[in-house]
């Protein structure tokens, strides 16, 4: 009993609570918008191309607006960006369970594509500054596992449900999401206050302006690059459910390919469960930017296999270790951001990180465009390079702050 006692993080109660509320709501999200494109099409009978439109508008939005809201959360006041979120939340999933017209899913879809920019930035913003540095990898840990389970169960229990058939299964979630705003009132405070004491924004005034902030992202060439580099994980991320299935249904039938792919999914969410806090354990020791290289050589790798291996078994060994590259990577990405964001403007950095989903948008495009005119062993071979070619990125990133820092620490002070 003391040895468990050991391995669990002693936490702040707010973190505590943010984890198990994502998860919660997670999983609440899972049961539905997995069968949101077959609900779809079952209430309104519209074609491929204009269900792609509408579930593509969520994430289209929330990069929109991620940065923007971000900005504001750090001005305004987070709570305030997570409540509204969460609002937005129970609003869309009500809708949804309404809609029977292509405009309003479309409606729907782009409300619920601002949840995400809206609650995300400022709830890990708030973990980092409820969590001493030294303990961060492991709350965002734990995160990312809360956020998996609820991927690995969610979808189940929504098939079990019956979502695509009945829309009634979007009301538990919106009622997910309306509990999860009581709580939020409740628990978490109005004025948050960082437990760190290091890197505050240097605009010589206590409270900047949206400007400002904007300002501060656009001088911040380590950042930016940090932006580029993990948009080259995102379009390679982004593969798994565009051009991976596509690529399947070259080899094998559309049921078999569809059965197989539907275990892949499940092979990765199961590892991300099993795994997540074995593997944090073990490299906890290494920085969080060592941590995210080691991820990305490990996503090139499995991207590789795919592109190499043409077979069943190595469809699963790719999928297998293109995982423990997420596993590795994904958590370290939000303790990273939170040592590099001036306080003060730590849900700025945040929600700037949402550009590299970008990568989400271009990645199933121009990974279809190779995958017709080369084929797939190419389209995952050149995927493989690509994000490959983030790690030197990542690493220029950093020797660039370490510049800026040291050139700082060097400059005499005027007076």
């Amino acid at each position: 009993m003391v040895w468990w006692r050991n391995q669990i993080p002693q936490l702040h109660p707010v973190v505590w609570f943010l984890i198990a509320g994502t998860g919660f709501t997670r999983f609440a999200q899972f049961m539905v918008m997995p069968f949101l494109a077959l609900y779809m099409s079952h209430e309104t009978q519209a074609s491929p191309a204009v269900i792609g439109l509408a579930v593509g508008s969520a994430p289209l939005v929330g990069t929109l607006f991620g940065l923007f809201t971000g900005i504001f959360s750090d001005k305004i006041g987070r709570k305030r960006f997570m409540l509204f979120g969460m609002l937005l939340g129970t609003v869309a999933m009500i809708g949804f369970a309404n809609a029977r017209s292509v405009v309003a899913f479309i409606v729907f879809s782009s409300v619920n594509g601002l949840v995400r920019p809206l609650f995300e930035p400022s709830a890990q913003a708030t973990i980092a500054d409820f969590t001493p540095a030294d303990m961060r990898g492991a709350a965002f840990a734990l995160r990312y596992w809360a956020i998996n389970v609820g991927a690995a169960v969610g979808p189940l229990v929504g098939a079990w449900l019956g979502t695509v058939s009945s829309g009634w299964t979007f009301y538990i979630t919106a009622s997910v999401d309306a509990l999860y705003v009581i709580f939020l009132l409740v628990k978490v405070p109005a004025n948050i206050q960082s437990l760190d004491v290091q890197q505050p924004i240097s605009t010589g005034l206590k409270t900047p302006s949206p400007l400002q902030l904007l300002g501060i992202l656009g001088r911040d060439r380590a950042f930016l690059i940090f932006l580029l580099a993990v948009l080259t994980e995102t379009f390679g991320y982004a593969q798994i459910n565009s051009t991976l299935p596509e690529s399947l249904a070259m080899h094998y039938t559309v049921s078999v390919s569809a059965h197989i792919f539907s275990l892949l999914v499940f092979t990765n969410a199961v590892e991300v469960v099993v795994c997540q806090w074995f593997i944090h354990k073990s490299v906890q020791r290494l920085s969080a930017l060592s941590q995210i290289v080691i991820g990305q050589i490990l996503f090139a790798a499995g991207y590789a296999l795919f592109g190499i291996l043409h077979s069943l078994p190595g469809e699963f060994l790719g999928m297998v270790v293109l995982t423990f590259g997420e596993i590795c990577s994904f958590p370290p990405r939000s303790r990273y951001i939170a040592e590099i964001a001036p306080l003060g403007a730590r849900a700025t950095y945040y929600g700037a990180s949402s550009l590299s989903s970008f990568g989400f948008f271009l990645g199933p495009w121009l990974g279809g465009v190779v995958l017709r005119d080369w084929g797939d062993a190419w389209m995952f071979r050149c995927v493989a390079m690509l994000v490959l070619a983030g790690v030197p990125l990542f690493l220029l990133s950093h020797y660039i702050r370490k510049l800026h820092v040291s050139v700082a620490e060097n400059t005499p002070i005027q007076g």
